[in-house]
């Protein structure tokens, strides 16, 4: 190879023995040197997806992989302990981070399904078609939690707290979406139908930022993939920096609710998502042995998890809030992506349709999951072999799912026909 060849951009591969293979990149990756059929660097030219690419891109899994995130939300918030399940009601928060990671998985897959299609992508679609997918039953609850349920008695819900002193004082935060910043540090006691809501404020304050990254992408596209490894990872250490600000600060309370303390999921999400549409394209045929793949990431994704549920509560000051987030980040990508991988077995469970029926009302049963609660802690159990918060998990969830149903059928379908307009 000519010299002068070392300053083009372009990759070039030279077979030094049967064993070693020496990856020459552009300046940014050009230190990679990689043997026989080792895994080779993922991060390389990461976001070009480019047209050409084979095969259909859909996930019949996350519907299924929803409703299970769901169920670990809301048995931690139901009352302490049910028996065989205490390790899933004291790791709830995983659940939340999971959830983070499925909306950016499934956010940017939309993103490349379009832009594949289009070689654009439309960010007023995009806000739109997530406005009217969140915004109704967010702006009901609103209503409920602040108008409603005040006046009938009901507490806080999974969090302790009795009052309601001063809330209306933080309704501006509640209709701007911002309250995840200042309500959980007020000591101003939401109620059950509000409390729920802090993660959705994270989750749009994703979109709005997911809607600035997409702007960037469509123009400055070379630019962004000729430095996407350090972005990526300049994002993850601005979030890891910010929980480290706070910790030192003294001021944790601060890190449980952020959107930039949070980031971890969503840019990991992000990353998988692209990393299965090359996949699913075959793009790493020649170098990644799929039938090992899916399950190794399942058996990191169960290792991760296990390690965070050793730490310390998210409530808890301790320095694991530093890089908690991270962990869980990764065993949530981990898990999508032995899901893809394991298409006839993991996936396939997943796929079954209860699951897919009930993940398709998860957004209406996490809004909804806390209220539910509130009532049934109020019913008198019935049957006395049965452990009575056994019977409250029993009680709720099916109010819980009944009261979603009700809501996607009767209100919330409404919204979704409008969306279509915007595909």
């Amino acid at each position: 190879m000519q010299s002068g060849e070392n300053k083009c951009t372009s990759i070039y591969v030279h077979e030094v023995s049967k064993k070693v293979i020496i990856l020459k990149l552009n300046s940014l990756n050009n230190f990679i040197f990689l043997k026989g059929n080792a895994l080779s660097a993922f991060f390389i030219n990461l976001f070009n997806i480019d047209k050409t690419y084979r095969g259909d891109f859909h996930f019949p899994f996350l519907d299924g992989l929803r409703f299970f995130a769901f169920v670990w939300v809301f048995l931690g918030h139901l009352p302490r302990p049910i028996p065989y399940l205490s390790f899933f009601q004291k790791t709830n928060w995983i659940g939340v981070d999971l959830f983070f990671s499925l909306s950016s998985f499934l956010i940017m897959s939309l993103f490349i399904i379009e832009y594949r299609k289009k070689s654009t992508f439309s960010i007023k679609n995009f806000i739109v078609r997530r406005s009217l997918r969140i915004l109704p039953l967010y702006y009901l609850m609103i209503c409920i939690g602040f108008f409603i349920y005040p006046y009938y008695g009901f507490s806080i819900g999974p969090v302790d707290g009795s009052s309601y002193e001063n809330l209306m004082d933080y309704l501006l935060s509640f209709i701007f979406m911002f309250s995840n910043n200042v309500l959980p540090y007020s000591d101003v006691s939401v109620g059950a139908a509000l409390g729920p809501l802090w993660s959705i404020n994270v989750e749009f304050q994703f979109y709005l930022f997911f809607c600035l990254a997409s702007f960037g992408f469509l123009y400055y596209k070379e630019k962004i993939l000729k430095f996407n490894a350090l972005i990526i990872i300049s994002l993850l250490l601005f979030g890891f920096l910010v929980r480290l600000f706070f910790f030192l600060w003294g001021e944790q309370k601060y890190i449980y609710g952020n959107f930039f303390t949070r980031i971890d999921p969503f840019i990991i999400g992000c990353i998988v998502s692209v990393f299965c549409y090359k996949l699913n394209s075959g793009s790493y045929d020649n170098i990644l042995n799929k039938n090992l793949l899916g399950p190794f990431f399942l058996i990191v994704t169960t290792v991760l998890f296990y390690f965070a549920s050793t730490l310390p509560h998210p409530s808890i000051t301790s320095f694991s809030n530093v890089y908690l987030y991270s962990i869980t980040g990764l065993g949530g990508g981990c898990l999508l992506i032995s899901c893809f991988l394991m298409k006839n077995t993991l996936a396939k469970i997943l796929s079954i349709n209860i699951f897919v029926k009930l993940g398709r009302l998860t957004f209406g049963m996490y809004v909804f999951h806390s209220s539910a609660i509130e009532i049934a802690v109020r019913v008198p159990n019935p049957i006395s072999a049965m452990n009575n918060n056994f019977f409250c998990a029993v009680l709720s969830f099916l109010l819980t799912v009944g009261i979603a149903y009700i809501s996607y059928e009767m209100y919330e379908k409404a919204f979704l026909k409008l969306k279509l307009k915007f595909n």
